[in-house]
């Protein structure tokens, strides 16, 4: 019997699917998931003051080769709703006390496998597949696509880009229209919402002592007021809402921040204006840097010096998130994101893109990871044979699993069902345990 400990899987089918295989004893599960699991997935994210024991007393060599990983693991946890506000110092003791936590319980369940649904991105989840890999214990984290029902998996952050062409669930072929917009689900109706700062302050008053869930600290209230007030005074002032479109540019859309697609994925670009430096640095003669705000972007992680550090970057101009991106696509020299999804828009209309993280088709047609010595105008002149990338694209899907471990992808799915998951995730699991 193999142990599992699974971090998530917890929609219908997949709660469905390890059920099945513990009934019938193939597997054994240490399980923090979303209701009725063995640990509860919400209060160990929110509710830090809740974590009990086992503690465990780690070596000076291991601690230090996690220790390097906390401004990564920090970042990630700021945007747990219990953060706000905390200095610094306090942010190390909680994380520290995961870290303990996790280190004994790993040690002591001693689990063949750790399952995650999606990239560890919360901070919590991020320290204990630090623990894993310290223990060496192997890991699997799935990763839904853009295309119905097919997901990947792979053993760590570092392998994302590096899909290889190995043919293990070959399906039938996608064809991509060409073009640049995509029907993205998740971007329908995303506006940006700033504005009436002591309306919601009061109403977080109000909900604080009810909020058991995703508890704010009276500190934190305050400082997401401060948030909020700073990003209504300072974004409307910087940005453009008219623009050149005829002038040489490279189109830079911002990633919603925090988030995934930057903190787990973006590496030291997850700080996505250095990535606006080093684009700048290397910017041709007389061109421009265009950069549209995420229309999902909240004032987090948008204060008084991100705008100041912003207006101090020479050639770039920040555009409102109103302006529509896939004009921007079509008219721009060169498109350059972190790892995000306008990145793949582009190419699959015809436009090379310039990348700094690890994103999922960065091993297609038309996809260049940054470089401080890249020639901008040589990639932005190369041209991108649609049949070649559709060809690429599915041999990159042939290493995808069939199946939806992120539930919010059941629409795209024409006919879904839960039962023909469960089928899906049994297949899958039982393939990896293998």
């Amino acid at each position: 019997m193999k142990r599992l400990c699974v971090y998530g899987w917890h929609s219908e089918s997949q709660v469905e699917a390890i059920n099945q295989l513990t009934s019938s004893k193939e597997i054994s599960v240490r399980w923090i998931g979303e209701y009725g699991q063995e640990i509860e997935w919400r209060n160990l994210h929110y509710m830090p003051y809740k974590l009990n024991e086992p503690s465990a007393i780690i070596d000076d060599e291991t601690y230090a080769r996690i220790y390097k990983y906390f401004p990564k693991a920090i970042e990630m946890y700021s945007r747990v709703a219990y953060t706000r506000g905390l200095p610094p110092q306090e942010f190390t003791n909680i994380l520290n006390m995961y870290l303990r936590y996790f280190y004994a319980d790993l040690k002591a369940t001693k689990p063949d496998m750790l399952l995650f649904t999606n990239f560890p991105h919360f901070g919590v989840d991020y320290i204990l597949y630090l623990c894993a890999i310290e223990l060496n214990i192997e890991i699997r984290i799935t990763f839904q696509t853009l295309f119905p029902n097919r997901f990947f998996s792979v053993s760590s952050l570092e392998e994302f880009d590096k899909l290889d062409n190995s043919l293990r669930n070959s399906t039938n072929a996608i064809t991509v229209k060409q073009g640049f917009k995509k029907e993205l689900f998740y971007m329908k109706k995303a506006k940006q919402k700033y504005g009436l700062c002591y309306t919601k302050m009061l109403a977080d008053f109000v909900r604080k002592p009810f909020d058991r869930r995703q508890p704010l600290t009276f500190s934190g209230i305050i400082a997401k007021f401060s948030e909020c007030r700073i990003f209504t005074k300072l974004y409307p002032r910087a940005i453009k809402n008219d623009i050149d479109i005829s002038a040489k540019y490279i189109y830079f859309p911002m990633q919603l921040q925090p988030e995934l697609t930057t903190s787990a994925l973006g590496g030291i670009y997850v700080d996505q204006l250095l990535a606006l430096e080093q684009l700048s640095s290397i910017l041709p003669d007389g061109w421009k840097i265009y950069v549209k705000e995420n229309p999902k972007q909240t004032p987090r992680q948008r204060r008084e010096f991100f705008f100041k550090r912003l207006k101090a970057i020479p050639n770039v101009e920040y555009l409102s998130s109103k302006i529509n991106t896939h004009h921007l696509i079509e008219h721009s020299q060169l498109v350059s994101v972190v790892t995000g999804t306008a990145g793949w828009e582009a190419i699959s209309g015809g436009k090379p893109v310039l990348v700094f993280g690890k994103a999922w088709y960065a091993s297609l047609p038309g996809v260049y990871k940054y470089r401080d010595d890249i020639d901008i105008k040589k990639i932005s002149s190369i041209s991108i044979n649609h049949s070649d990338l559709e060809v690429k694209l599915n041999k990159l899907l042939d290493n995808a699993y069939e199946g939806v471990v992120n539930p919010e992808y059941n629409g795209i799915v024409q006919n879904y069902s839960d039962t023909k998951n469960v089928e899906y995730m049994l297949k899958y699991l039982r393939g990896i345990l293998d």
